[in-house]
C-alpha cells in the first residue's frame, strides 16, 4: 500500500488523492483473496470436527471484508470526495 501511495505521488497526485486511490485500487486484490479463503471453507462445513472453525473463518472475512460495494469504488468512475 506504501508503495502505491508512493507511486501515485511521483506521478503528481495530492497526497488525498494518492490515499484514496492506492486504497481504491488495493482493495479488489483484498477482496478477491477474502472470497477464495471463504469459498475454500465451505468444505469444512461438512465436518463435524472443523464447522466451528470453518463458520469463524467464513463470517469474519465476509463481514470484515465484503460490505465494501467494489462496483461502486471503481477508479474509472469520477468520485467526489468532498
Amino acid at each position: 500500500m506504501i508503495d502505491q501511495i508512493e507511486f501515485e505521488k511521483s506521478e503528481g497526485r495530492k497526497i488525498l488523492d494518492a490515499i484514496i486511490e492506492s486504497g481504491v485500487s488495493r482493495l479488489r486484490p483484498v477482496g478477491m483473496a477474502a472470497a477464495t479463503t471463504a469459498l475454500g471453507m465451505l468444505p469444512l462445513l461438512t465436518d463435524a470436527f472443523f464447522i466451528a472453525m470453518a463458520v469463524t473463518i467464513i463470517f469474519g472475512l465476509v463481514f470484515a471484508t465484503e460490505p465494501f460495494p467494489l462496483e461502486k469504488l471503481s477508479s474509472s468512475k469520477t468520485v467526489s470526495y468532498w
